[in-house]
């Protein structure tokens, strides 16, 4: 619900004129961060209902992401920015924490590996269709950073997940670059290939 909170403040700063691929960043880090709250700080978010979980992640996105964006825009009608800016200030910091501080570790890092992924197929046959499984497999990566897995496995590995299943759609063999992606991004505990 709160990424439904957080969908919908950012198609109102869609509206702005930013090019697509901005607001997709945008979307996938605020879907990230509210997820971030929701699994590390359920009490806070049931304190703010959610709404202000959603604002919070969205305006430190819009900020992380160097996006224009006035507060005013995303209130519910009858809220005052005066009535919730505290609120809002206080789960920005706590995200802040959570990420101590290192805003390069926010979603948008899972678009450029599903990026440099497409590069690497390039050479194979699937090099007629990559700029339609680079798309697909981007518009995955953002719905999958609206679940937890972000939370559960590294980017690397999400963006060869949605490269895989992308791909699936025009070939029943995954190309080598994903398969050996996916085999140096499984920990070695993990591993288990039958010969």
């Amino acid at each position: 619900m709160m990424c439904d909170f957080a969908r919908a403040m950012v198609s109102c700063v869609s509206n702005s004129g930013l090019d697509r691929e901005t607001i997709q960043q945008v979307e996938l880090l605020s879907c990230h961060l509210v997820q971030l709250l929701f699994v590390l700080c359920p009490d806070l978010v049931a304190e703010s209902h959610g709404f202000l979980a959603a604002c919070a992640a969205v305006t430190l996105s819009c900020k992380i992401a160097s996006v224009p964006m006035e507060l005013k825009n995303l209130l519910r009608e009858g809220m005052s920015e005066s009535d919730v800016l505290a609120d809002i200030f206080r789960l920005q910091l706590v995200l802040m924490r959570i990420l101590q501080f290192d805003l390069s570790r926010g979603g948008e890092e899972v678009l450029d590996q599903v990026k440099d992924i497409c590069r690497g197929m390039a050479e194979t046959d699937l090099s007629p269709h990559i700029s339609r499984i680079d798309e697909r497999a981007r518009a995955l990566a953002v719905m999958a950073h609206m679940g937890f897995a972000p939370l559960v496995v590294p980017s690397r590995a999400v963006a060869l997940a949605c490269v895989a299943i992308a791909a699936r759609r025009f070939s029943h063999a995954l190309p080598s670059p994903v398969i050996d992606g996916i085999i140096e991004a499984t920990p070695q505990d993990r591993v288990n290939v039958h010969t």
